[in-house]
């Protein structure tokens, strides 16, 4: 699960972003000097988030998008957690919450909408985060058709294996569905069904779904960016170029 730290500014939150990532926590809220496209849309639809250039933080917890993105936990100033959350720590200092509802790594959605881009995914996002209907329902970036052959199904998820850039998942399908993983979609990842390649739609803005058939499956998912295929054919042509050219000069000399 996801941690939070709760405070409106950086020098009034309890958990400083990216400092949980020094004890292999996963922050929601952050400091940057750019974000993701993706992330800063759907943290803009957090109810008290406070949105700066360089950062994005979070006052407090109302938002069943808090929910959906797995925050199991909110570091906050002892005396300021939120009352619907389970206190488990409190010192002079600061204190611990745990979240009673929060959504699962990876998911089979109940109700699935279908959306064309990402401007319509985040209205309709909105839409379902006001009328409280998250994360039972997800809004998925592909053609109505698609998404149709994926609703009404059930599925059970479970997490294998989790690195940076691999992510292996075990699932067993009532019907074809949508499995989503609350991690951050971005084209450099890929992703197989049974050595099978299957496509990632991203889902609710900023995670991705990928569709799998009814039965047990194994999906594996991978991160391979352009800019990196890139860089090594890039790398290698200029390998090849010196091992041409020292063979030439070889040859005349």
């Amino acid at each position: 699960a996801r941690v939070l730290g709760l405070g409106a500014w950086l020098d009034r939150t309890a958990l400083t972003p990216i400092v949980g990532a020094l004890f292999a926590q996963n922050d929601l809220a952050a400091v940057a000097a750019v974000f993701p496209a993706r992330y800063r849309a759907y943290m803009s639809l957090v109810e008290g988030v406070q949105t700066q250039p360089t950062s994005t933080l979070v006052a407090y917890t109302g938002s069943p998008l808090l929910d959906l993105a797995g925050v199991g936990h909110v570091v906050c100033r002892s005396g300021s957690c939120p009352a619907s959350w389970t206190e488990i720590y409190r010192d002079a200092h600061a204190a611990i919450a745990r979240n009673p509802r929060p959504a699962p790594r990876g998911f089979a959605p109940s109700a699935l909408e279908a959306a064309s881009d990402m401007s319509e995914a985040l209205s309709r996002l909105r839409v379902l985060s006001e009328a409280r209907r998250l994360p039972g329902t997800a809004v998925v970036e592909a053609p109505a058709e698609v998404v149709a052959r994926l609703a009404g199904g059930s599925a059970a998820v479970e997490i294998a294996e989790y690195e940076p850039t691999r992510v292996v998942l075990m699932v067993r399908a009532t019907a074809p569905v949508l499995i989503v993983l609350t991690d951050t979609w971005d084209s450099g990842w890929g992703a197989e069904v049974d050595g099978a390649r299957a496509p990632i739609y991203p889902t609710d803005v900023l995670f991705r779904g990928i569709p799998v058939a009814a039965g047990e499956h194994r999906v594996v998912l991978r991160y391979r960016p352009l800019a990196f295929a890139a860089g090594l054919l890039v790398a290698l042509c200029s390998v090849a170029a010196v091992i041409v050219g020292a063979r030439r000069g070889r040859e005349r000399g």
